[in-house]
């Protein structure tokens, strides 16, 4: 979030005008103190808050920005407004913290000033937003501002990575004990399998690109202009990294979990099954794209083999891409073969066996892996 609060300017005025209505119209002239929780995001936006608002104070009145674990600083006889501010929150767990340890300062009303909520679903939003808001005069004592909000999957150890990881070091290993430890595709796995390893350190945290496998011509998967949720952004072609997408795929897809609607909803339940429409593989036909769809759905969502037409459908657009595997129309196709392997996209039998055939015939040595 700290990247965007750089950008503000050259990049993201959208947000900027957003952000600057919001502090105009909440923040009010008898802040004394800002709380920032102690990330490099949620300070930047503090120091934005603080300079849209300086003018409204003499030089020995501005409010004094306080560290998230020094509240002993405030002084207890003075009253007014405390901001606490938060670039991005997801479990909102300091601010939960916060909210009990300023109890005893009850001179002062709180603002929960928050540039960006990504919870993973509504209810837990308002849960959140109802326990922080609860104060010595009941519901809504606090104010609980958010710039922007949207929710997303927060399952951040049992990841897609996480499993490919183990995956790829079984297959290693059914390798070595018939004696191909030094066969060239073995070198693609454990150069992987690093990778992968890599970027879990603390000093990598994460992948921005190569999250995904590359095309059959070993070219990193890459977006193409037109994608319909990046219209906004110009040249978004030249910044956005895997990663994105992935994160932007992600989110869709996980408000689609939590969906009310009848219609337009991934819930399952005992009786009923709502599955990823295979039309996605074609209307999204970016490689990225759908390989971001793939990594973050479940296997209840892409479980077509329950449907005999679904199934047909998954088919021909697999068939698609297995015949334009060197060409733009099947980039993505080693992302659908893993997804195919680990069962996690499943068809019926016969289509699965058409697919097996097809693929044999393709010369290409990542894709005899």
């Amino acid at each position: 979030m700290f990247r965007v609060i750089d950008n503000l300017e050259s990049k993201y005025s959208k947000y900027r005008n957003k952000l600057n209505n919001y502090i105009n119209q909440y923040i009010p002239s008898n802040v004394k103190y800002f709380i920032c929780l102690p990330d490099e995001g949620s300070k930047k936006l503090g120091e934005h808050i603080l300079e849209k608002i300086k003018d409204n104070y003499t030089a020995d009145k501005l409010p004094k920005f306080i560290d998230f674990d020094k509240l002993e600083n405030i002084d207890k006889s003075a009253e007014g407004a405390i901001v606490i501010v938060a670039s991005c929150i997801a479990n909102g767990k300091n601010l939960l913290f916060l909210s009990r340890a300023l109890r005893i300062y009850d001179t002062f009303r709180l603002i929960y000033f928050i540039g960006l909520t990504t919870t993973s679903d509504e209810d837990y939003r308002n849960f959140l937003k109802s326990n922080l808001t609860h104060g010595a005069y009941g519901k809504d004592s606090n104010s609980f501002i958010e710039v922007e909000n949207f929710y997303c999957n927060k399952d951040s150890k049992n990841t897609t990575w996480v499993f490919e990881k183990e995956f790829l070091k079984q297959v290693e290993e059914n390798f070595e004990e018939k004696g191909l430890s030094d066969e060239f595709n073995v070198k693609l796995i454990r150069d992987r399998i690093k990778l992968i390893d890599e970027s879990m350190s603390s000093e990598a945290k994460g992948l921005s690109n190569n999250l995904f496998y590359p095309t059959t011509n070993d070219n990193q998967l890459e977006l193409r202009k037109g994608f319909a949720f990046f219209t906004t952004f110009n040249d978004y072609v030249k910044d956005v990294s895997q990663a994105d997408v992935y994160f932007t795929i992600s989110s869709v897809i996980n408000s689609l979990r939590y969906s009310k609607s009848q219609q337009q909803t991934l819930q399952q339940s005992e009786f009923v099954r709502n599955l990823i429409d295979p039309g996605n593989f074609n209307r999204y036909n970016d490689g990225v794209i759908q390989a971001s769809i793939l990594r973050c759905a479940y296997p209840s969502e892409l479980s077509y083999h329950i449907d005999e037409t679904l199934s047909e459908n998954m088919y021909s657009i697999l068939e698609k891409v297995i015949s334009e595997h060197d060409k733009d129309q099947g980039e993505g196709l080693l992302e659908f073969l893993y997804a195919i392997t680990i069962q996690k996209l499943t068809l019926k039998k016969d289509h699965i066996f058409k697919i097996s055939e097809s693929i044999s015939k393709i010369e290409n040595d990542i894709v005899k892996i």
